[in-house]
């Protein structure tokens, strides 16, 4: 696994992990611009168990909070 890991951050210019929660934050985005932004209820469809660990994430990656 941790060839795998090496050979996609070769490529990608980031690790797994850091691909995986920009992802999450696009869908998270997506789901604030479409509906209610009901921050629990978005951090639990985009994979995230705890809304305030989804928004420390969301606002290091968007600089600002989903709220």
């Amino acid at each position: 696994m941790k060839y795998i890991g090496q050979i996609f951050s070769k490529y990608a210019g980031l690790t797994i992990r850091n691909y995986i929660q920009q992802l999450r934050i696009q869908s998270a985005k997506y789901l604030l611009l479409e509906s209610l932004p009901d921050i629990r209820n978005i951090a639990e469809q985009v994979g995230y168990d705890d809304p305030l660990y989804f928004s420390k994430i969301f606002k290091k990656f968007e600089g600002i909070s989903p709220t």
